[in-house]
């Protein structure tokens, strides 16, 4: 989780492992850490998803999570707009 980012993302590799529908989403710039990527053709899939909390709790993830190449070291990343509007003890 990334309590600065704007949007939620899932790894392109992680999407299509679970078979997920991809939906063209128009073009898009990233910026992360600082940089900001050249404008790419972006894909997003609908996520319904809870993810397990530190103490047994579940939270819900569900919304357009856009694709991108988090090079394998996160499956997901959720944006700050969830951290704002939803209870959660995660880590």
């Amino acid at each position: 989780m990334d309590p600065g980012v704007s949007h939620c993302y899932i790894d392109s590799n992680f999407a299509k492992h679970l078979g997920l529908p991809i939906h063209h989403a128009g073009c898009m710039t990233v910026s992360t850490a600082g940089t900001k990527h050249p404008p790419t053709d972006q894909y997003e899939v609908w996520l319904k998803a809870h993810i397990r909390g530190i103490i047994g709790n579940y939270a819900k993830i569900t919304g357009w999570f856009t694709l991108f190449d988090l090079k394998c070291t996160y499956d997901l990343i959720v944006e700050k707009k969830w951290y704002s509007t939803t209870r959660h003890l995660v880590d």
